[in-house]
């Protein structure tokens, strides 16, 4: 609905991220799940990438969204709780996974409710690593 729409449009997130989960959003009020799981999973990856810049460790800009999350896995090595570290693991590959199928040529079609799940996912991974 338009208060999540203008929640992240008042947020502190960065303007790249307010973008893709604003653009996530207005897919899903057209009825383009697809186009939304999509924009839901660049949020994603341009969160865990600008988090490792903030942390000033090298990546390479064209890694996928699981290499740059395995990356990202390795800095929790005892700095989190262990029960912290499997909610982000199992929600980013929540959104990697339907964003996978989503964006390649198959026969599976997003749902609403497939975009919701994805869309609060994406939202909880990029609030958390960014507006901290």
């Amino acid at each position: 609905n338009a208060r999540r729409y203008n929640e992240i449009l008042k947020s502190s997130l960065p303007e790249k991220a307010k973008y893709y989960l604003t653009e996530s959003r207005k897919c899903y009020f057209i009825g383009s799940y697809d186009a939304s799981i999509i924009n839901a999973g660049r949020a994603v990856e341009f969160a865990l990438k600008e988090s490792l810049r903030r942390k000033k460790i090298t990546f390479n800009e064209k890694s996928t969204l699981h290499d740059i999350w395995e990356k990202f896995k390795g800095l929790f090595k005892g700095g989190k709780p262990l029960d912290e570290v499997k909610i982000l693991e199992k929600t980013e590959e929540l959104v990697r996974i339907y964003r996978n199928v989503t964006a390649h040529d198959n026969p599976k079609i997003a749902t609403k409710d497939e975009a919701d799940l994805v869309w609060a996912a994406a939202k909880l991974i990029v609030y958390h690593l960014l507006e901290q």
